[in-house]
């Protein structure tokens, strides 16, 4: 039976996919499962300012934004600018309106393999990308090209003792052992990776298998592209109908109101109030009634403005402002009484003119005291005499405690503890890293925790007495003494002898060498190759022969695998083998083997004998005409001449050129010192052909050459002829062999310039001269 290898590999291999997303993207992952997004819209989008600076994009748009009609509107790259009735260039400020048409969307990964794609509208898309892997799964693995690829690998297992069963692969070892082959790791092993690298700035580097990079460059891509880009109609009509919707390129501003022509020519008005009212998103600023505000943006962020917290958090920044202070120095004076000042010891106030003055309060008691008094209890009472002798005892301590509550909820008495025991709360204060006190002058210093704790530590000490004890010395002096009593076994492998040394240090020692010695026996196996047998030889001395040779012989199978010589190899397993060591007809197992070509590129030519080849007016118009072109019979003539070098010592059928030249034609008009443009255009078709050793290897598609006129206004036209040629077996090819490109003008229309004057042909003159260049010729052999 045959082995279909495409089933089995199937479940191993490892596949490289780029995804159309279906919105502009595409996943591609490589072997070892490595994602990565090509975001063409993104990169176009990223590297847009390098796109739309390319003279050829800027002059497609240009030319796409005068078709559809232009207004008076005008932007130079950085602004829009309008002409007004007067043809004064004025500037259209457009910031304010496009910051009310923004909108949002966003991408969202789901976790599982798939994205939400949100539009700006609130359309939600799907894009799942391990779907569409699914989907196609069959159309990859069922690719002619992968199926090969995956055969081919699996011939590298190979293996002449190999058994397939229908499921799986085993083979016999040298001991005959059935084992199962791994393809799993085989493959593994084997397999390539390619990789696609996102180099962050709109280009991708693909490394394929054998290392070769390849950079993707989607930014010049679409710049070199673009005309054909510009040009298609599906591009066109949405470009257009995004002009459209905006009023691009048709739109007139006159300083106060835009216009636009429509469809039918007919100048309507545009409404910007009405299309930014439908647009434009909100945000509001709400006060919460407790000194707080909430600010929501356009996209529905929330902010709180707290001011009192805000007041709170910067009242040092604010209370230390000269303004405030002065506001606040100037509120106390008009209230009155409020310029009093106290410092410890004595009353001071500001008098009319500034000047700060003591107030002498004993001769103000004195000039108003009565005859009332106040006795300290000492017990925390007070007993209070008035003028007519009653007496009432001020219970301070108790009324404290009565109205405790209230008093410590009191803002004022709370702040002012709070501020109190901050400030003045003890004269000790920790800022996270050190200890600092205010002292009688108020000077703030540092506690040296470190000198305290130095004078006033106690140390203990546990030193290491070197033989087996330790002496242990506490805070006040006392010494004990800690014995190590630990077990201790030992080996000195020179003299063999174990030692055991127990708790009370008693020592015994055992002489494991001569025990060992004393009672162990000793066996022998030799073998002797020649005879094919094996000695066994026991303690007592007693020999035992095996003749393996014969064990073998009577035990062994073969297998063989036969070179069927097209490719392919059968396979035949013991069972399939008679009895004189051939194998059974119709048995077996075939299976081919991929034929692996490669190609050395063994030669190069960019060098030869250049021959220019000039036609007269005459030659150009001879041979048949329908009465606009002439049909000259003209032959080829060699412009170019080279050696090519082959290796004779490979295969007469396994030969290709890679061919590069250009062809450059000028043509000759009438004139008294310079050639003048040709009066009219006029076009030939040019015809080349390729020879080794005087053969034609290859017959290029003829090009047209087009001269003069002055809308193209040069009497020049170049062509470039790319393309592979493949040499014919029959061709008998030698170390060294003349290769020549041969060229003819054809059909033309010459015959439209003829005239008297310059920039004419004349009939008896030469017209046109035609050379090759840029020559670069490779010649790849099997």
């Amino acid at each position: 039976r045959e082995i279909d290898l495409s089933q089995i590999v199937k479940s191993l291999e490892t596949l490289t996919t780029l995804v159309n997303n279906g919105d502009g993207t595409y996943t591609y992952t490589s072997e070892n499962g490595t994602k990565t997004i090509v975001n063409v819209p993104q990169d176009v989008i990223d590297q847009f300012e390098k796109i739309i600076n390319n003279e050829t994009v800027k002059n497609k748009i240009l030319e796409l934004l005068t078709v559809v009609g232009g207004g008076n509107v005008y932007y130079d790259g950085t602004r829009f600018t309008y002409a007004d009735a007067n043809g004064v260039v004025r500037e259209i400020d457009l910031s304010q309106i496009v910051k009310s048409l923004e909108t949002l969307t966003t991408l969202v990964n789901n976790g599982d393999g798939t994205y939400t794609y949100t539009s700006e509208n609130g359309t939600k898309t799907i894009v799942n990308v391990p779907q569409d892997v699914i989907d196609q799964f069959e159309k990859i693995i069922n690719n002619e090209t992968v199926k090969n690829k995956i055969l081919e690998l699996l011939t590298v297992v190979g293996g002449g003792n190999v058994y397939y069963n229908g499921t799986k692969f085993t083979y016999v070892d040298a001991n005959g052992v059935v084992r199962e082959i791994d393809l799993s790791q085989i493959v593994k092993s084997l397999e390539t990776l390619t990789t696609l690298v996102n180099n962050n700035n709109g280009t991708f580097t693909y490394t394929s298998e054998n290392g070769t990079q390849t950079i993707i460059d989607v930014p010049q891509s679409v710049i070199n592209e673009f005309e054909k880009i510009i040009s298609d109609e599906t591009v066109k009509n949405k470009i257009l109908e995004l002009l459209t919707v905006v009023g691009g390129g048709n739109v007139y501003y006159d300083g106060s109101t835009f216009t636009y022509a429509d469809a039918n020519g007919v100048v309507r008005v545009i409404d910007l109030s009405q299309i930014i009212k439908s647009l434009e998103t909100l945000t509001t600023l709400v006060n919460n009634e407790d000194g707080t505000y909430t600010y929501t943006s356009e996209n529905g962020t929330k902010t709180i403005i707290d001011v009192p917290q805000d007041v709170i958090d910067q009242f040092e920044k604010i209370i230390n402002n000269e303004t405030v202070k002065n506001q606040i120095l100037e509120l106390i004076t008009i209230s009155g009484g409020g310029n009093v000042y106290y410092d410890g010891t004595k009353f001071e106030y500001l008098d009319v003119d500034g000047i700060k003055k003591i107030i002498d309060i004993s001769a103000i008691v004195k000039a108003n005291e009565t005859l009332t008094t106040l006795v300290d209890n000492g017990d925390g009472t007070f007993t209070y005499t008035s003028e007519n002798g009653t007496q009432t005892i001020i219970d301070v301590p108790e009324s404290v405690i009565k109205e405790f509550e209230k008093i410590i909820n009191n803002e004022t008495v709370r702040h002012e503890l709070e501020q109190l025991i901050l400030n003045k709360g003890g004269n000790v204060y920790y800022d996270g890293t050190k200890l600092e006190y205010l002292d009688e002058n108020g000077v703030k210093q540092i506690i040296d925790l470190s000198g305290m704790i130095k004078d006033n530590e106690t140390l203990t000490t546990l030193i290491n007495n070197q033989n087996g004890t330790y002496t242990y010395t506490s805070e006040n002096g006392s010494q004990t003494i800690i014995e190590d009593t630990l077990t201790v076994l030992a080996y000195n492998p020179t003299t063999g002898i174990l030692t055991y040394k127990d708790e009370h240090k008693n020592i015994a020692t055992v002489d494991i060498r001569n025990a060992v010695k004393t009672f162990e026996t000793v066996t022998r196996i030799t073998s002797n190759t020649a005879a094919g047998t094996v000695t066994f030889v026991d303690e007592k001395g007693v020999s035992t022969v095996l003749d393996m040779k014969a064990v073998v012989k009577a035990h062994e199978t073969t297998t063989k695998l036969v070179n069927n010589n097209n490719n392919t190899f059968t396979y035949y397993n013991e069972k399939e083998i008679d009895a004189a060591g051939n194998p059974i007809a119709n048995r077996g197992t075939t299976f081919r083997i991929p034929r692996i070509e490669t190609y050395d590129m063994t030669s190069m030519i960019n060098s030869g004998v250049k021959t220019p080849r000039d036609y007269t007016y005459a030659d150009m118009t001879s041979g048949g005409t329908n009465g606009v072109s002439h049909f000259p019979n003209l032959a080829f003539e060699t412009a170019f001449s080279g050696t090519l070098n082959a290796d004779i010592s490979r295969p007469n059928t396994s030969r290709y050129l890679n061919v590069n030249f250009t062809i450059r034609g000028h043509i000759l008009t009438i004139s008294e010192t310079v050639s003048y443009i040709g009066s009219v255009e006029v076009e030939a078709l040019i015809e080349v052909e390729l020879l080794i050793n005087g053969v034609v290897i290859e017959t290029f598609t003829p090009k047209f050459f087009r001269f003069g006129g002055y809308e193209r206004g040069e009497n020049y036209w170049e062509e470039t002829f790319n393309w592979p040629a493949v040499i014919p077996n029959n061709l008998n090819i030698a170390a060294s062999n003349n290769l020549e490109i041969r060229l003819k003008p054809s059909r033309n229309t010459f015959n439209k310039n003829l005239g008297n004057g310059q920039g004419y042909f004349s009939d008896d003159m030469r017209v046109l001269v035609l050379n090759v260049s840029k020559v670069m010729i490779q010649l790849f052999e099997k």
